[in-house]
């Protein structure tokens, strides 16, 4: 009898969740205990309910990932290696020239008086970072040469404008060689000078 409850009773759990939803109990004459879906045809039985097991939720299967979707060794991003060259940087281009810069640079060199005035001299203008100088030679008559440089203050642009004595020459310099101002036009390569000069002040054409 203890066997027949046991064996019904493990049927019963093992019953899936589409199993019957009633069963029926019941002793016979010989007191055995008995489970089944249709009652007993004495018809004296007692219904058994059954309650749907439900089945635990399937353990979730880990996704590998393909070799398509699976990221190369070459395009992980390599560690930064120490000292690696950096890309060559463009080179900076050089401030733009201002138009007094440029009309420095059309000054520069030596002029000299045209043939057939009274007075001849050479004129050579240089610069040296910030400063001009003027360098006078001056052929006379009286003194083989007269020889001055002096530091001026420079205007000018579009081929006109002036120099303006900035330093007195030193002691071995002639001072009345010395013109307080020059103010010039260009014309080309001739320049149309108006010096003020306590020896030679007046207006000369020059040529380089």
């Amino acid at each position: 009898m203890k066997a027949s409850i046991v064996l019904a009773g493990a049927l019963a759990a093992a019953l899936p969740a589409l199993a019957p939803a009633q069963m029926y109990k019941w002793v016979d004459e010989k007191g055995v205990t008995h489970y089944s879906e249709s009652p007993p045809p004495s018809g004296k039985s007692q219904p058994v309910p059954i309650k749907p097991r439900a089945d635990p939720a399937p353990a979730p299967v880990p996704i590998k990932p393909s070799a398509a979707t699976a990221p190369s060794n070459a395009a992980k991003a390599a560690p930064p290696k120490t000292g690696a060259s950096r890309a060559p940087q463009p080179a900076k281009e050089p401030p733009a020239e201002t138009p007094g810069q440029a009309e420095l640079r059309r000054l520069s060199g030596e002029w000299k008086t045209a043939p057939g005035q009274a007075v001849t001299f050479s004129l050579t203008i240089t610069t040296w970072g910030d400063s001009v100088f003027l360098d006078f030679i001056r052929k006379d008559w009286k003194v083989a040469n007269i020889n001055g440089r002096v530091s001026y203050d420079f205007t000018g642009a579009n081929g006109q404008g002036r120099f303006s004595v900035g330093s007195q020459p030193s002691d071995d310099w002639d001072v009345r060689m010395t013109p307080t101002r020059i103010d010039y036009r260009l014309r080309g390569d001739v320049m149309e000078a108006s010096v003020t000069s306590s020896i030679f002040a007046g207006s000369y054409t020059l040529r380089k």
